[in-house]
């Protein structure tokens, strides 16, 4: 909780790596904190009266201690993994509504036999509009990553992937790209997904 609150509070992204990575390594010297606190009351209380199963306990907490270690690391790349896909999910879903907001845009001559495309009541491209619906639904999945913790099923002692104030300002940018009709408008959100995409690069573990 204290690495939590001591952590950068500006250039949120430029910092994910080493985000990640001291949360993975502060929740590993904490959990080893746990374990020496309970070894030590273990040796205050019990291995004077009984020396026997000394050995066996050292043993029982090594493991304890490696298992932990594990999870926390393959929980860290778990979520990257997750992240690095649903970024590359929306940054198509944006692509493929740039190039129909292009389309639209574009000085066209229609055929022979051309009919016009069906228009919702706002007099959007019906296809425009389900390439908008589906870039939100992507930004709604990542966004659920986003607020994940990197390193503990507990939000409460866990560090979040990014905060609150940087995905609130993420999903500002990213809506901006999507609901105007230029299509250069999601430069801003572009930058900042793919600095989420290089954080994640070095993580990706498909078989976790």
């Amino acid at each position: 909780m204290a690495v939590r609150w001591a952590e950068p509070k500006d250039f949120h992204l430029r910092r994910l790596p080493s985000r990640i990575r001291r949360a993975a390594v502060f929740r590993t010297l904490a959990n080893g904190a746990g374990i020496g606190a309970v070894a030590a009351f273990l040796n205050a209380r019990f291995v004077v009266a009984h020396p026997a199963p000394l050995i066996s306990t050292v043993l029982t907490l090594m493991v304890a201690m490696a298992v932990v270690t594990h999870k926390t690391y393959a929980r860290a790349r778990k979520l990257c993994t997750q992240t690095h896909i649903d970024v590359q999910t929306l940054l198509r879903d944006m692509a493929d509504l740039d190039d129909a907001k292009d389309y639209d845009r574009a000085p066209k001559k229609p055929p022979r036999h051309w009919r016009p495309r069906p228009r919702t009541d706002q007099g959007i491209d019906e296809n425009q509009a389900d390439k908008r619906m589906t870039a939100r639904r992507s930004w709604d999945v990542l966004k659920r990553d986003l607020c994940t913790t990197i390193d503990s099923g507990y939000r409460l002692f866990g560090m979040p992937f990014i905060t609150d104030s940087a995905i609130a300002n993420l999903e500002r940018k990213v809506l901006v790209g999507i609901d105007t009709d230029d299509p250069d408008a999601a430069g801003p959100a572009r930058d900042d997904l793919h600095a989420i995409l290089n954080a994640c690069a070095a993580r990706i573990d498909v078989l976790v």
